[in-house]
């Protein structure tokens, strides 16, 4: 059962945290890629290093999994209920769910299906100052006050360690295609007009390449009756076979987030042929070299978006704003007063 694995979890994360005071260390949490950036401290707690445990519950549209499973398994045994939960990393690394939520990480699927961190409805989250705490509701709607479980989505374990996540899942597609097209970037606007269904959101419509020689890859997940007017509209010429997404390099970092959709054409200039683009939501995926990584976080800020690094630089060396630091310095004094976690900043 999954609750017995996150208990035993926390009593190896309680022994851990006791010998790093100890010996004046602190622990670092890395996914199953060392996702998380550089491991700097001698206490090390790996995500995937745990048995997998997961709880379909397929009448309630809803799983529950260990922080050290990956999404491959996870979609794997929900497979058997013709549901899934829709993510796939641009650089094709089998991250562990606790990685995901932990970064903060997202897909160019958060278009059609929504972001991934609005899927999750209850956590269990090991806290150095209060321990194992059992946050959110298994249930699709909870209306009982603050989703305090959300504060550690995307917290790089400054505040805990995510041991295991209730999410909401969705049936699979019953029909899925795409059209791929060559355009300059300049003509992507009026292809996106195109593209446009009245009340309905695209799986994604996915932009790479150069402003003389861009791809645009749009991808419907659907019932049939809808893919078949869709080739009647857009033609057959374009479909392709393949559904995956687009892969990036996997042995650097990236940085991904999102910019208002206004700027989208001016990003896609800036950041060159290796960024990947979701032109609905403004999503991207942009692989850099680690000594770069601040520099492309700090122009994504330029252009009012946010951004993050998916491993390589240590959060705090990232660009930030003076009052979000003294607001998450606050977080970390209460969940994490001794410091004994080493994603906060120092």
């Amino acid at each position: 059962m999954a609750g017995g694995y996150s208990m035993t979890s926390a009593e190896m994360l309680e022994t851990m945290a006791e010998s790093a005071l100890a010996s004046h260390q602190r622990i670092s949490v890395v996914g199953r890629q060392q996702r998380s950036g550089p491991v700097l401290h001698d206490f090390v707690w790996r995500s995937g290093n745990e048995a997998p445990a997961i709880e379909p519950m397929p009448d309630d549209l809803l799983v529950t999994a260990g922080a050290g499973v990956t999404l491959s398994f996870l979609n794997q045994a929900l497979a058997s209920f013709r549901q899934w939960v829709p993510y796939e990393a641009p650089d094709g690394i089998d991250d562990t769910l606790g990685a995901v939520l932990g970064m903060g990480l997202d897909c160019p699927w958060r278009a059609g299906w929504g972001p991934l961190a609005d899927r999750v409805v209850a956590m269990k989250v090991w806290t150095p100052a209060f321990g194992l705490l059992d946050l959110g509701a298994k249930v699709v709607k909870n209306v009982a006050g603050f989703n305090l479980h959300r504060l550690f989505l995307g917290s790089r374990a400054k505040f805990g360690i995510i041991l295991e996540a209730t999410l909401k899942v969705s049936p699979l597609p019953p029909e899925r295609s795409q059209w791929l097209w060559t355009e300059s970037l300049a003509k992507v606007p009026q292809l996106l007009e195109r593209l446009a269904q009245p009340g309905k959101q695209w799986a994604q419509i996915l932009g790479w390449g150069t402003p003389e020689n861009y791809q645009v890859l749009a991808e419907w997940h659907g019932y049939a009756a809808m893919v078949n007017y869709l080739r009647e509209t857009l033609g057959t010429v374009n479909v392709i076979s393949d559904h995956g997404l687009p892969r990036t390099s996997h042995d650097s970092p990236a940085v991904t987030g999102a910019v208002p959709r206004s700027r989208l054409v001016t990003w896609a200039q800036q950041a060159g042929p290796q960024l990947l683009l979701e032109w609905q939501t403004g999503w991207f995926w942009l692989p850099v070299a680690s000594a770069e990584t601040s520099r492309w976080i700090a122009a994504v800020r330029k252009l009012d978006g946010i951004a993050i690094a998916t491993r390589g630089v240590e959060y705090s060396m990232m660009p930030g704003e003076p009052t979000a630091r003294t607001i998450i310095a606050r977080l970390k004094s209460h969940f994490d007063p001794l410091a004994v976690l080493g994603g906060g900043d120092d």
